[in-house]
């Protein structure tokens, strides 16, 4: 699968719905981004579109904090919130569960450019 890139994730688009973490000496190791729910059968929700942080940056807490200011933003606007994460990624899943999300309905497959991608849809309302 690919990486994200200018060209599929769209900042440009998001850039008033973005947390990001920054190091004293400006680099961007942290990024996470949110707005309104995308899926048709999610209208009037709140998604998070993304959360990463950069290796080298994991386990400092960085990922909580950044989630934690999405949520935080998201529910002023929202009761319902989803997040949609790769079925293999058992880490972020772990992660999205502490946080009060739980998986719901069956995993789905998506077929891109790069290959066939398995999402599950994690919600907390």
């Amino acid at each position: 699968m690919g990486q994200l890139s200018v060209t599929s994730w769209h900042p440009q688009q998001r850039w008033q719905r973005t947390f990001l973490a920054i190091t004293a000496g400006g680099q961007i190791v942290g990024v996470c981004s949110y707005g309104p729910g995308r899926q048709p059968e999610r209208q009037g929700w709140g998604e998070i579109y993304s959360l990463y942080v950069d290796p080298d940056f994991e386990g400092q807490g960085i990922g909580g904090q950044l989630f934690t200011a999405a949520i935080k933003q998201l529910q002023s606007d929202y009761t319902k919130l989803y997040l949609i994460v790769l079925t293999n990624n058992q880490t972020a899943r772990t992660f999205y569960a502490h946080h009060g999300f739980h998986a719901v309905g069956a995993a789905e497959d998506t077929d891109t450019p790069f290959g066939t991608i398995h999402e599950i849809t994690y919600t907390k309302e």
